[in-house]
C-alpha cells in the first residue's frame, strides 16, 4: 500500500536485490471550484474542469506549488452547462480550437464563449421570395429559432421570425430561388454518453433508446388511428411501413399527412400527450461531427456496432483508431477517407472480452488499457496488443476486483512520472496501479495499491481524474521547476498537484504498509534472529523522525500481532544517513508472514531497499 516498486534498471546491481520500494507521490491543494469535480482536460496551458454544472476556465495564476505550497490558480470563467446536472463523470476532448464537453446526457460544443447543446442539422428544400422562405420538403421550420443561422444554396442568412413550421422571414433578402437546398444547425439536441476525437472529428456514443421520440396525441376519426406530434421529434424521417412505439404499444404508418401527423395501424388507445419513439435503437450507434466543426452533425453521419449485437459501453480513439468498447464485445474501426462515411470496420479487428468499466480504457505507453468481464466470467484488466486483449491483471488483483462494489464506477487515468507510465483504477473506496513500465522490467504484472490515510485507517485516494500542463511553472524550492500533474476527485471541488516531491496527502502524512509472502520451510520449526531493514534514512525535512513497525501473523495472515519498532541507531534524524533499522530477535513459528508499516510524517519519501533475517531450522 503506497509503495511504488522500481526495479533495478542496471543488471550489475541486481544481484542481491531485484529492485526496491518508494513512496508514493504526495499531492497539494492548488484551487478550488463550486462543485464537485466531475471531469478535467488541460490544452494549450489552460485546465477546464466541471465542477458540479458548471464548466470552469483555469488558468495558473500565483500558484508555484513548493513545500509548503504558494499561490493559487485563477478562474478566468465559468459557464453553466445547459442542461440539469446527472452527478455522472463528464469527459472533454479539443480540436485546437473548439472543446466537446460529453456531460449529463448531452453533448456541448463551445468555441471559446461558453458551452452550448450540439444540434443535429436540418436540411430540406424551399421557395425563397425576398425575405420570405417557403418550406417544400425534407425538415420544415418547427425547430428553428428566431435569430438563428441558417444557410441557403450556402450562403448564410438570420432568421427574423419563424411564422410557422412551413414559413418564416430572413433579415436580409435570398432573392427568387426555387426548390434551394437549405440546412441549419437546429435540429434535436445530440444526445451522449462517452465521446472521442480523431482525424479532425468529434464522436460521441448514443444513449440506448430511440433516435425520435417525443409526446404526441392520438384520436380516431373515420375508422383511422391519426398520431399527432406534440413535442420532440417529427415524423419526417419515417415513411410508409415504418414502425414506431406509441405508449408501449406497436405499430407501423400507413399513411403520413404533414410532418406533425400520421396514420397507423393497428389502433391505438385514443390519448393525449403519451410517449412515442421510432428508429433503430442508438444503444450500438456513435456519430460524428463535420470534419473540425463540432457545431455541424449530419444526422446520417453515423454508424453502427456490427460485429456483436451488445449494446457500446463507450467508445475511444488512440493511435488514429476509434475503438467500440461493448458490454460483452469489442471492436476497432478507422478512418479510411470514405466520402459517404469515413469509418469502417477493420476485419478482424474483434474481440469476445467486453468491457465492464465505461471509464476504465487509457492509453499507456502507446497501448491501450482496459477492465474487461462479460461474457465469460468476472472482471480482468486487459492490454491490448494489436487487436488481441491480453490479461495483466493476476489472480489477487482479481480477487480484489470480485468483491469491489463499485467496480462499474471506476475511473481510470494514465500518466508518467520518474520513468514509470502508470494506468490509475480508482474506485473510491479502493484504488489499483499498473506499473507499465516496471511489469515490461519483471516479465509479470507489477500493481500497488494506493489509499489516504486519515490518521487511524486507509481511505479511498482522492486522485481520479488527471491532466498534465507542460506550460505550467512550478517553484524550483521542494518541486519540479516546469510541468505540473494536475489531479481531481469525483467527489471533491479540489483541484491538487501531484508531485514525488510532496510527502503528504494535502496535508495528510502517508502511511505505508508491506506484507511479504510467507516463510515456511517445510513444516519445521524456524527460528527468527536479528532482523534489518534497509531503507532510506536521514532525509527528513522536518525535526520528527518517520514511524515504522513490524508484526507478524503465525496463522497464515489471519490476525497479526501487536506491532513492534525497530531499534535505530544514529545521532539524529536530518543528515543520519547511515542509521540502521534493527529487530534483534523475532521468536519462531512453522510459517510466518510478516508485515511493515510506516508512516512519513510529511517529512521524507519512504524507499525500502532491502531485509535481512537471520533464520535457523530447529526443535528447541
Amino acid at each position: 500500500m503506497n509503495l511504488i516498486p522500481q526495479m533495478m534498471d542496471d543488471p550489475n546491481e541486481g544481484s542481491k536485490n531485484k529492485g526496491i520500494l518508494v513512496g508514493a507521490p504526495g499531492y497539494h491543494l492548488a484551487g478550488t471550484v463550486t462543485g464537485n469535480i466531475r471531469g478535467s482536460w488541460a490544452g494549450g496551458g489552460t485546465v477546464y474542469v466541471v465542477g458540479g454544472n458548471t464548466l470552469y476556465q483555469i488558468t495558473q495564476g500565483s500558484y508555484v506549488g513548493g513545500n509548503p505550497s504558494v499561490g493559487s490558480v485563477t478562474i478566468a470563467n465559468s459557464w453553466t452547462l445547459p442542461n440539469a446536472s446527472d452527478g455522472k463523470p463528464v469527459q472533454m476532448f479539443g480540436n485546437g480550437n473548439q472543446l466537446l464537453i460529453v456531460a449529463n446526457g448531452y453533448a456541448y460544443i463551445d468555441n471559446g464563449s461558453g458551452p452550448v447543446n450540439c444540434q443535429f442539422t436540418n436540411s430540406g428544400y424551399v421557395n425563397t421570395n425576398g425575405t420570405d422562405v417557403q418550406f417544400v420538403s425534407g425538415d420544415n421550420f418547427s425547430t428553428v429559432p428566431n435569430g438563428a443561422t441558417i444557410q441557403i444554396d450556402g450562403t448564410p442568412y438570420s432568421v427574423w421570425t419563424v411564422n410557422s413550421p412551413t414559413d418564416l422571414t430572413l433579415t436580409a433578402s435570398a432573392g427568387v430561388q426555387a426548390g434551394a437546398f437549405w440546412q441549419a444547425n437546429t435540429g434535436a439536441n445530440v444526445t451522449a454518453v462517452t465521446g472521442s476525437y480523431i482525424d479532425g472529428y468529434f464522436g460521441v456514443q448514443r444513449p440506448s433508446g430511440y433516435p425520435f421520440s417525443g409526446t404526441c396525441a392520438v384520436a380516431v376519426s373515420a375508422g383511422k388511428t391519426i398520431v399527432t406530434q406534440l413535442t420532440g421529434s417529427n415524423f419526417n424521417s419515417l415513411s410508409l411501413g415504418d414502425g414506431i412505439e406509441i405508449n408501449g404499444l406497436g405499430a407501423y404508418v400507413v399513411g403520413i399527412s404533414s410532418p406533425g401527423t400520421i396514420l397507423v395501424q393497428p389502433s391505438v388507445p385514443v390519448t393525449s400527450g403519451t410517449t412515442f419513439g421510432y428508429g433503430e435503437d442508438t444503444g450500438r450507434q456513435f456519430n460524428i461531427s463535420a470534419p473540425e466543426d463540432g457545431e455541424a452533425w449530419d444526422p446520417l453521419d453515423f454508424a453502427s456496432k456490427e460485429g456483436y449485437p451488445d449494446y457500446i459501453q463507450s467508445i475511444f480513439a488512440d493511435r488514429e483508431q476509434l475503438y467500440l468498447f461493448g458490454v460483452e464485445s469489442e471492436e476497432v474501426w478507422q478512418d479510411t477517407g470514405n466520402a459517404l462515411f469515413p469509418f469502417q470496420r477493420i476485419p478482424g479487428a474483434a474481440a469476445r472480452e467486453g468491457s465492464y468499466c465505461r471509464y476504465a480504457p487509457a492509453s499507456v505507453g502507446g497501448r491501450l488499457y482496459y477492465v474487461g468481464a462479460a461474457p465469460h466470467g468476472q472482471p480482468v484488466a486487459y492490454r491490448l496488443d494489436g487487436f488481441t486483449p491480453v490479461r495483466v491483471s493476476n489472480a489477487a488483483v482479481e480477487a480484489a476486483f470480485a468483491l469491489e462494489q463499485n467496480m462499474a464506477a471506476c475511473l481510470a487515468f494514465d500518466y508518467a512520472e520518474d520513468g514509470h507510465q502508470f494506468w490509475v483504477l480508482n474506485f473510491s473506496d479502493t484504488c489499483w496501479v499498473y506499473d507499465a513500465t516496471e511489469s515490461a522490467k519483471a516479465g509479470y504484472a507489477m500493481w500497488h495499491q494506493r489509499a489516504k490515510w486519515t490518521g487511524s485507517a486507509f481511505a479511498g485516494y482522492e486522485p481520479a481524474m488527471h491532466v498534465y500542463v507542460p506550460e505550467w511553472v512550478g517553484s524550483a524550492s521542494g518541486a519540479y521547476a516546469s510541468g505540473m500533474h494536475l489531479v481531481c476527485s469525483l467527489g471533491s471541488p479540489n483541484i491538487y498537484e501531484m508531485n514525488l516531491a510532496y510527502f503528504d496527502d494535502n496535508g495528510s502524512t502517508q502511511q505505508w504498509n508491506r506484507i511479504l509472502p510467507h516463510l515456511y520451510d517445510e513444516g519445521k520449526r524456524m527460528f527468527f534472529g536479528r532482523m534489518t531493514l534497509e531503507m532510506e534514512t536521514g532525509t527528513a525535512t522536518g525535526g520528527t523522525q518517520p514511524t515504522i513497525s513490524r508484526t507478524y501473523s503465525d496463522d497464515r495472515g489471519h490476525t497479526f500481532g501487536n506491532p513492534v519498532s525497530p531499534i535505530m541507531g544514529g545521532a539524529g534524524v536530518n543528515a543520519a544517513f547511515s542509521q540502521r533499522v534493527v529487530w534483534p530477535s523475532n521468536g519462531s513459528s512453522y510459517d510466518r508472514v510478516l508485515q511493515f508499516s510506516g508512516n512519513n510524517l510529511g517529512n521524507a519519501r519512504t524507499c525500502l531497499i532491502d531485509l535481512d533475517l537471520e533464520i535457523e531450522a530447529g526443535t528447541t
